[in-house]
């Protein structure tokens, strides 16, 4: 069967589909199901073929244009920039209605599962690991894939946090339930002979005034104490409001 054969079959079978959904009352939930499933997965396919029967079509006309300009150079030379058009997009659609039409393989709707493991390597392995992992979520979320994490190791890599001008009223939550090292305060590494100062760097240089009022303000026991008793709707309201609009925070006024 030719690819147009294929092509008028999958027309002709969307539009059998679409006039027995629409007499959806004299079907059962068994064949409304089954229907409607068949018409989602037909559905891309029916329009790829749609649009190569529409340039096939275009493609046809255009010729027959030709033939009838009676040598008329306008009416010729704008059918043959149609034809040239159609000409170089028209393989390329008719390669990706083909894909489609390929047998759908039994499992295409099943559940996978896969497991990401660190190889050999050490912290960069598990670095590596943690990146495909990600790669693989977002995957996931842009395709609209239901992404469930079934188990996760620890593979023993110390997790340090930096606290930043959002996370000045945070509490314990890391240190106590996932065993997270926090820093409040920027940090001194020394490597060999090198050495690294490691903080958030909002307020560490000079001027910034602003930041750091806001930074004593925020960080006195008061403060946190207060916040505390904030539902937390008003909480993110505030917060909004302090880091969109406020100059103080902005630093707008230095």
């Amino acid at each position: 069967m030719s690819l147009y054969d294929n092509l008028e079959r999958v027309l002709t079978r969307r539009q059998d589909i679409e006039n027995q959904l629409a007499q959806s009352a004299n079907l059962s939930p068994d064949e409304l199901t089954k229907l409607s499933r068949e018409l989602s997965d037909l559905r891309p396919v029916a329009e790829q073929a749609l649009a190569v029967k529409t340039m096939a079509a275009d493609l046809e006309a255009a010729k027959q244009m030709i033939a009838e300009a009676e040598g008329d150079a306008e009416i010729i030379a704008m059918a043959e920039e149609e034809i040239d058009s159609i000409t170089d997009a028209l393989p390329e659609a008719e390669s990706a209605l083909q894909l489609l039409l390929l047998p759908k393989d039994k499992d295409d709707q099943r559940n996978a599962i896969f497991e990401v493991r660190a190889g050999t390597g050490g912290e960069e392995a598990a670095l590596f690991a943690a990146e495909l992992f990600n790669m693989y979520q977002r995957l996931a979320a842009k395709h609209g894939w239901r992404f469930e994490v079934m188990e996760i190791s620890d593979t023993g890599i110390p997790i340090t946090f930096f606290v930043g001008n959002h996370d000045l009223w945070m509490r314990d939550y890391f240190q106590t339930e996932l065993g997270i090292t926090v820093h409040h305060q920027p940090l001194v590494l020394i490597v060999g002979k090198t050495r690294f100062f490691i903080g958030h760097g909002d307020g560490l240089g000079p001027g910034d005034k602003g930041y750091k009022r806001m930074k004593k303000l925020f960080t006195h026991p008061l403060s946190k104490h207060l916040f505390r008793w904030l539902h937390p709707d008003l909480g993110m309201k505030l917060g909004k409001y302090l880091s969109q609009k406020n100059k103080l925070i902005s630093g707008k006024e230095d």
